[in-house]
């Protein structure tokens, strides 16, 4: 069987065989290409692998930031050992990786690998956009409450998954029936929230990724079905047809992929 190409998000450098594992694992050693989404961010040099975060004191880990002209602001919550960024209009919330930037900087990366923040010695944050790779300065505007993923019953996945059915039937022009391994999942409401992000996540994910295909004929023969299983990893997988995502609910946030994340994914194999 071919071997299909790789990528290396945030979490593949150190967690690459632990993805790969999780696919396995959830696919009951089915024969899946599993892989991690992403492309590398600019490296950093040598001499600042060593230099320390810039200090956040308590009052300041999480607050409302945005540009100077108002067009883009966010919450960034930095209470936690990965700070966490919901942009203003969205539902989504990225999980950022912190990695060392010259000069002492820190880079704060999405899990596409891409840069979303620079962080200044002193404290000061550059955001970067697809629009403006050379980077926009924005300012703190005031508090905000920590980011977390809200309570949900059951019967609300349940609901939802349907849901998300029909939008991704609707993209592709057809029925397309998507899974969810409810036996695995967890009975707790970190669990719960996890799955309903992920199923938010795959939906827009699909949306994105034929709304940018250049032959969209191509993604609706090559898409049949979508299964969200559980894993101890989180990874992505196409199994012949089925688009194949595995979350880890007990890692909350962190045990899922972004929706630009898997968009990314879907372009490296259809």
């Amino acid at each position: 069987m071919e071997t299909k190409r790789s990528y290396r998000p945030w979490m593949a450098a150190s967690l690459k065989a632990g993805v790969a594992f999780a696919c396995l694992v959830a696919l009951s050693a089915q024969s899946a290409q599993t892989t991690s989404p992403a492309q590398p961010a600019p490296a950093a040099s040598e001499d600042s692998v060593a230099s320390p975060a810039p200090a956040v004191s308590p009052s300041s880990r999480v607050g409302r930031y945005g540009t100077a002209d108002g067009k883009q602001q966010f919450i960034l919550d930095r209470s936690g050992e990965d700070a966490k960024v919901q942009f203003e209009g969205s539902s989504e919330v990225l999980v950022l990786k912190s990695q060392p930037a010259p000069m002492g900087e820190r880079w704060l990366k999405l899990d596409t690998g891409d840069v979303l923040l620079r962080v200044t010695t002193w404290g000061g944050l550059t955001l970067f956009t697809p629009d403006n790779r050379h980077g926009i300065p924005v300012d703190r505007m005031g508090d905000a409450p920590p980011l977390s993923l809200p309570v949900y019953t059951l019967e609300d996945l349940h609901a939802h998954a349907v849901t998300i059915e029909a939008q991704i039937g609707m993209q592709l022009g057809r029925f397309t029936p998507l899974s969810v391994d409810w036996a695995a999942l967890p009975d707790t409401a970190e669990a719960r929230a996890t799955l309903h992000d992920a199923l938010d996540n795959v939906g827009a994910a699909i949306q994105r990724f034929v709304a940018e295909a250049v032959e969209p004929e191509d993604v609706i023969d090559g898409l049949r079905s979508v299964a969200i299983l559980v894993g101890p990893r989180p990874g992505v997988a196409m199994d012949g047809g089925r688009f194949v995502v595995v979350i880890a609910p007990e890692e909350g946030l962190e045990g899922r992929f972004s929706s630009a994340a898997l968009a990314a994914y879907l372009k490296s194999e259809l």
